[in-house]
């Protein structure tokens, strides 16, 4: 069974599902964008950025800017016709 959480989740030792909504009340104090940058995503694309701006990744064909919850298409699953 899949959940949707609207503003998203915090995950706390790797088994506790924290919606973001609920965080502050359960003690987490990190900001989304902390959170962002503790991911494993986050660290493999920072490894291969040459750009020097973690927000221009310059390891993506066209330099381009990544948005929220862009992937690069490398990354991206297999994508049916």
């Amino acid at each position: 069974m899949v959940k949707l959480y609207e503003d998203g989740i915090y995950l706390r030792n790797g088994s506790e599902v924290v919606p973001a909504a609920e965080a502050a009340e359960r003690g987490i104090t990190q900001t989304p964008a902390d959170a962002k940058r503790g991911t494993i995503a986050y660290s493999i694309l920072q490894a291969h950025n040459t750009s020097g701006d973690p927000d221009l990744c310059r390891h993506h064909p066209d330099g381009a800017r990544l948005g929220h919850g862009a992937v690069p298409a490398a990354l991206r699953a297999h994508q049916l016709p």
